[in-house]
């Protein structure tokens, strides 16, 4: 189930606005403020933060060439980096969206909007907040960014429009009304256009498609609703209508180029008969797909909806020659829903947020819901730092509730609401709006703390149960309960190196503890059957637990009264929690990772016995060396519990940030989804900090910052290793350390390549060829495909544009 929470802003005056609530469930106020913005400001702002990620990325690249393959890096920088240093850094993501957070809800609409989230949380419902413009310049504005900037148990420290408790979309405020929808009791059916430019982004296109069409064509489980997506390649006006007309599809998808335009933009497809591009204005798309049915459209273009970004628009005459976007086009005809991009996105991006959005669709998650979580999962995918998750904008018209198919009695496998039972459900509730009002009254209640985190995780908000059990550490640093409930979090995380740390701590603090000695002993045997052993003193439990056991405090026993708590004294206590949660945690000592017993001195389990207690001992250099061996075997658990014995103060040197950014690295090539790219980069970023220059953590970053497609970033890191060499006079005989550079700076080369005109095009991949060329003529057996297959650095990607860089040399 969803409430809703839908508010409206009208234009009152020179940047004066109303912002009214419209619609909000039953025990929650109505209200409505006059406000002052300053537009301009923020479109400022959003101008230089949504820059266009694909013609900013390559901006100024064609100032400076390559002179030749060795000479200083001053004038080498083929990225613009002048034109950057000089530029004025504007504010991030976070603060304009904590900006227009905090313009939105002020006054009786925060009291109003807080009121909301409790009554939602309290039912354990999600909460759809509906944001309705009737002002072109705000719509301008990127109200998706938006970001509470607090931890609290309802939002959490994250962008509004990226959680699951609270999802968002945006609704056209004077649209002409919609007809009820029927319940669609059939396949889901997804007609995908692709109308690339190229021929070769449309052979690419089509892959990807289809590879995701037989993702699609298995069912999620019995109960899940079946997906058909069909693929419509290079089709003209005719062949779309016939299509549509023929098809029965419910989600129109279109893949290729569109602009604004006068009669509510246009597509641009492919004349079959004479191989021209034809326009198709939006109304008349509109028309097309209101004619057929459709329910939702998609466009993975560019100027499908208003961005702060778009040239065309005039600040004191609006849009010139009355130009519209598409997205308006079709939600002023009626359509239930429309996605759109406010940028342009590269096409692998723009695959990776299909794939999750229609996962997630599959699994029966209503439509803003499967945005928000494919938002996060572009966030997990490509780092917060890239602008790529705030690019989607969802309409959704006030009559439609997202769901596009009728589901199963069954819930989706991954429900946002829990499965427990109502009355467990409100029991969580009333318990976490009972620890808030304890730790109101007593902000040292560690034991409200602790409790609370144990709710807040049976609730599946896991970074704020960690958030809850840490400050309960802060306050008291031997509460042995509190190590313990925080492994178990750790477990269920996969995090099994810190999910051991914590409950030797708890059985150093206590030998006694029950649930800790039988965690631990779950944990050791994860990393290796039989291999570990358990620490000194405490006698191991037989049989050990299936599931890690949370410890339950005396306060926990207590407090199993009944708690009756007023809702709206929880919602304003909120922010005080976010206070004291967001304090950092006291540091802790961890025990050192237990040591085998006997058996192969050589076997991982010996090595990582011996690299915890080198690290203990703070021999640095012999520990790093012994967890290298063990990441070169790729027993990442092994690494991960050697490094757990690294002290506090001693993690922030350059070699441990390194080898945690590697386990990081190697993780995710696993698909570990416990790791994301952002993780690698902090943690090479901090090797460089502590090293800067060494060659090795500065290849690595710059491998991390192609991987996120920081081509600019990875470029100049890359040449930043060719000054380094240079100044220690290794450049004139390269080392592999020098020699990966100058590949790092071939695939950027050759990314980069595929953004640009055929005539920059052809410069580009030939600069790549020549540092191809130096790379493999110096030394190929070691950049040969071969060995580059077994060598960890380098990702599948990589790899990829390096075979196309050597297929182009041998038909050259």
């Amino acid at each position: 189930m969803t409430q809703e929470f839908h508010l409206s802003v009208t234009p009152v005056g020179a940047d004066k606005y109303l912002v009214r609530t419209e619609l909000v469930a039953p025990g929650v106020r109505l209200a409505e403020e006059q406000v002052e913005w300053p537009i301009d400001e923020w479109l400022n702002q959003a101008k230089h933060l949504l820059n266009d990620p694909l013609t900013g990325l390559l901006q100024n690249q064609d100032r400076h060439r390559y002179s030749s393959l060795y000479h200083s890096t001053a004038d080498r920088d083929d990225f613009g980096e002048e034109t950057i240093a000089t530029a004025s850094v504007p504010t991030s993501l976070v603060s304009l969206g904590q900006q227009l957070y905090a313009a939105i809800f002020q006054g009786t609409l925060h009291d109003s909007w807080m009121m909301a989230q409790a009554i939602a949380n309290h039912s354990g419902e999600v909460l759809r907040l509906r944001l309705g413009l009737k002002d072109r310049r705000l719509a301008r504005l990127p109200w998706e960014v938006m970001h509470a900037g607090g931890l609290n148990p309802i939002e959490g420290f994250r962008p509004l429009a990226t959680g699951t408790d609270v999802v968002f979309c945006r609704y056209q405020p004077i649209f002409t009304g919609i007809t009820p929808l029927e319940t669609h009791q059939g396949p889901l059916k997804i007609l995908m256009a692709i109308a690339a430019p190229t021929d070769r982004e449309t052979l690419e296109l089509q892959r990807e498609a289809r590879h995701l069409q037989a993702e699609l064509q298995t069912p999620a489980s019995a109960n899940a609703p079946e997906i058909q997506l069909t693929i419509l390649s290079q089709p003209d006006r005719e062949q779309l209508a016939q299509a549509l007309e023929q098809g029965d599809y419910q989600v129109f998808h279109y893949a290729g180029h569109s602009n604004l335009g006068a009669s509510g933009g246009d597509i641009y497809l492919v004349s079959e008969r004479t191989g021209l591009t034809e326009k198709l204005s939006g109304e008349d798309l509109a028309g097309l797909l209101v004619n057929n049915g459709i329910r939702m459209a998609v466009f993975n273009s560019c100027r499908g909806a208003d961005a702060a970004t778009a040239e065309w628009f005039d600040e004191d005459l609006g849009p010139s020659i009355g130009e519209r976007n598409l997205a308006e086009a079709l939600v002023r005809r009626g359509i239930p829903g429309v996605l759109a991009m406010a940028e342009r996105i590269p096409d692998r991006v723009a695959l990776t947020l299909s794939q999750l959005f229609y996962r997630n669709l599959k699994q029966g998650y209503p439509v803003d819901l499967s945005l928000s979580r494919a938002r996060a999962g572009l966030i997990a995918a490509y780092g917060s730092h890239q602008l790529y998750w705030a690019l989607p904008i969802l309409f959704l018209q006030p009559g439609f509730d997202g769901q596009l198919l009728a589901t199963a009695q069954e819930e989706p496998q991954e429900s946002v609401g829990e499965d427990f039972p109502e009355t467990v459900s409100h029991s969580l509730s009333e318990t976490i709006n009972h620890c808030l009002q304890q730790i109101a009254a007593n902000p040292q209640d560690y034991e409200a703390y602790n409790l609370l985190g144990s709710a807040l995780y049976q609730r599946s908000a896991v970074a704020d149960a960690i958030a809850a059990y840490e400050k309960a550490l802060q306050i008291h640093p031997n509460y042995a309960d509190a190590h313990n409930n925080l492994g178990v979090v750790f477990y269920e995380q996969g995090r099994i190196a810190d999910a051991i740390a914590a409950y030797q701590r708890a059985l150093t603090l206590n030998p006694d503890h029950q649930s800790a000695n039988e965690n631990l002993n779950l944990a050791l045997q994860h990393l290796e059957e039989d291999s570990v052993e358990v620490v000194s003193g405490v006698e191991p439990p037989t049989p050990a637990p299936v599931t890690p056991v949370p410890a339950q405090s005396p306060a926990a026993r207590r407090w199993k009264w009944g708690l009756g708590v007023g809702l709206f004294c929880s919602a304003i206590l909120v922010f005080g929690l976010y206070r004291s949660l967001s304090q950092p945690p006291t540091a802790i000592e961890f025990p050192p990772v237990p040591a085998t017993l006997g058996g192969d001195p050589n076997s991982s389990e010996s090595i990582t016995a011996r690299a915890s207690q080198h690290f203990r001992q703070g021999e640095i250099e012999a520990g790093v060396k012994a967890v290298e061996i063990l990441l070169d075997r790729e027993v990442l658990n092994f690494a991960n519990a050697a490094i757990a014995s690294v002290s506090d103060r001693q993690l922030d040197r350059p070699e441990i940030s390194f080898l945690r950014g590697r386990i990081a690295w190697q993780a995710i090539q696993k698909g570990d989804p416990n790791y994301s790219l952002d993780d690698t980069r902090r943690f090479w970023e901090q090797a460089v900090r502590g090293d800067s220059t060494n060659l090795t953590y500065q290849n690595a970053l710059g491998f991390a910052y192609y991987a996120e497609g920081e081509l600019r970033r990875a470029n100049q890191t890359w040449l930043r290793v060719l000054e380094l060499a240079e100044s220690q006079g290794s450049a004139t005989s390269p080392s592999a350390e020098v020699l990966t550079a100058y590949a790092g700076l071939a695939l950027v080369s050759y990314e980069a390549a595929q953004a640009q005109s055929p005539a920059q095009r052809l410069e580009r991949l030939q600069r790549a060829q020549e540092l191809y060329q130096l790379v493999l003529s110096t030394d190929p057996t070691r950049f040969g495909l071969e060995s580059l297959g077994k060598n960890w650095l380098w990702t599948p990607t990589a790899l990829q544009n390096w075979r196309s860089l050597s297929q182009s040399s041998e038909a050259g």
